[in-house]
């Protein structure tokens, strides 16, 4: 664990980069969600879904 917090803290600092990722996962689910048409809003737990695959 003590390797993964270095390696994350110097090369991948997730409080910098997961608003970003969070902003990306969020646009792709609701974009999605726009194509199948209007009046579908999407989940709340697409977006946190799709934020751990985009992060993994």
């Amino acid at each position: 664990m003590n390797r993964w917090w270095i390696y994350q803290k110097e090369r991948f600092p997730l409080i910098a980069h997961g608003p970003l990722i969070a902003a990306f996962s969020a646009t792709a689910v609701s974009y999605s969600a726009l194509l199948r048409g209007p009046g579908e809003l999407p989940r709340w737990e697409a977006s946190v879904v799709a934020f751990l695959v985009t992060l993994g």
